[in-house]
């Protein structure tokens, strides 16, 4: 006998579990290696002085001249490090908890050729010469030499001749990747960079033969969501080729935007894996990138009201809220330090701002992303920040890495349910355009 009540119910069960599957939909998009600078500043690592005593040299006339290595996978200079004394107890427990493969080198130890060594030498003034030693056997006579030509003790940013800088080397290197339970050999792309960034040795030899190498390829893919095209880029943020969840970062356009993003932006809002994000009406969740950076995975979600994300229309995670944030109220958050001079130069704007908030609508909490307390400090009391204040460093895991402030000064703005409604950085026109918007919600005071 057909039970009528089940004949009835199966029509609704049926949609129940059409909409699940469709909620569950993984976009599996494909990315394609291109060279160059993408639309972000590409990352660029130091390298380890070497004794000069290990390596043979080709017969140049060359005044003086270092070597250095380069190294290719962060887990094992840990590990080889740690072995050596550099790293201590404490430090290296906690890495063991920030990179996953680390636990299985430790367990399963090989020596593997993780690394390149590069030569340096000055012909002249201005001129250079670097070599790679690409077959790792300790002798540059075989490998190809990089002239260069320019002055070396301007900076990169200072250089104002193209032709320069066009001419430094972008080469292509191998390196044997260990992932704890088996090695593989591994292609990356590098350009080798003798004029100095803002960073230095802290070696009067190294800081003169200055080299830095630059991550010099990114990973690019398109997709469509309800029919709209969209482009994701992606950089692992460090001269390695393999692509894992710390490691990471992705950025999304539109593809008629991406157009108008060809150089670096330091504005941009990156994601990594396991973040939610919005395209279009369409809420995604990305579940994984493989290790060669080719293939990103992202799962489309049930519409929900509440994303926790970083996006504006997102929601701030519940845990970073702590006992002195009214949550009833609307939270202006001031992200800075006092290293980052445009900062500084923001705090009397601020000021005049916070002395216009209406405090029973809106709290104001500025975060300073430094380990220079007693530096913070001074410059709390010297500008009367008399509103919420905190200290963070990257690691922490508080507001700065939750919610991906890669750029100083920045501010968010979130609604008393957590909500972003406005995410603004570094511009000239931060201070107005927040102006503008607390006006708008009526935070000011009458």
């Amino acid at each position: 006998m057909l039970n009528h009540k089940a004949f009835l119910l199966t029509p609704f069960f049926f949609f129940l579990i059409t909409q699940y599957i469709h909620s569950q939909t993984v976009k599996k998009i494909f990315l394609q290696k291109q060279i160059g600078v993408g639309p972000f500043y590409n990352s660029t690592t130091f390298l380890n002085l070497r004794p000069d005593s290990l390596y043979r040299f080709p017969d140049m006339n060359i005044s003086k001249s270092i070597v250095k290595r380069a190294y290719f996978q962060k887990e094992k200079q840990l590990y080889e490090e740690y072995l050596k004394g550099g790293v201590s107890e404490e430090e290296f427990e906690g890495k063991l908890k920030i990179y996953k493969i680390l636990p299985l080198i430790v367990s399963k130890p090989r020596k593997t050729a993780y690394y390149v060594d590069f030569f340096i030498g000055e012909i002249n003034k201005n001129k250079r010469v670097i070599i790679a030693d690409i077959n790792r056997n300790s002798d540059f006579r075989d490998d190809t030499p990089y002239y260069i030509e320019g002055d070396f003790s301007l900076k990169s940013k200072d250089i104002k001749d193209e032709k320069i800088l066009k001419q430094l080397p972008v080469i292509a290197v191998k390196y044997e990747f260990d992932n704890g339970q088996k090695t593989q050999w591994i292609k990356t792309i590098v350009k080798l960079n003798p004029f100095k960034t803002g960073a230095t040795y802290g070696n009067p030899i190294e800081d003169d033969l200055y080299l830095m190498i630059e991550h010099f390829y990114f990973n690019k893919g398109s997709f469509k969501v309800n029919g709209e095209e969209y482009v994701v880029v992606s950089s692992n943020t460090s001269i390695s080729a393999e692509f894992n969840e710390s490691k990471t970062s992705l950025f999304f356009f539109k593809k008629e935007d991406y157009k108008q993003t060809l150089k670096p932006n330091v504005n941009l809002i990156s994601f990594k894996a396991y973040d939610s994000l919005r395209l279009g009406n369409v809420n995604f969740y990305i579940s994984k990138i493989s290790l060669a950076g080719d293939t990103l995975y992202m799962r489309s979600t049930i519409k929900s009201k509440h994303i926790i994300g970083i996006q504006v229309g997102n929601y701030i995670t519940n845990s970073l809220y702590f006992d002195n944030i009214e949550k009833d109220k609307y939270l202006l958050i001031d992200f800075w330090g006092t290293w980052c001079a445009p900062c500084i130069e923001n705090l009397p704007e601020l000021k005049k701002i916070y002395e216009k908030l209406d405090k029973t609508k809106i709290q104001l909490l500025s975060i300073a992303s430094d380990s220079d307390s007693l530096g913070v400090n001074k410059i709390i009391k010297k500008y009367d920040m008399s509103w919420l204040n905190k200290s963070e460093n990257y690691q922490d895991n508080g507001f700065v890495k939750k919610l991906r402030v890669n750029t100083f000064p920045s501010i968010i703005l979130a609604s008393p349910t957590g909500q972003i409604l406005e995410r603004k950085i570094g511009s000239k026109t931060m201070i107005f355009e927040l102006n503008k918007k607390l006006e708008e919600l009526r935070l000011f005071n009458k």
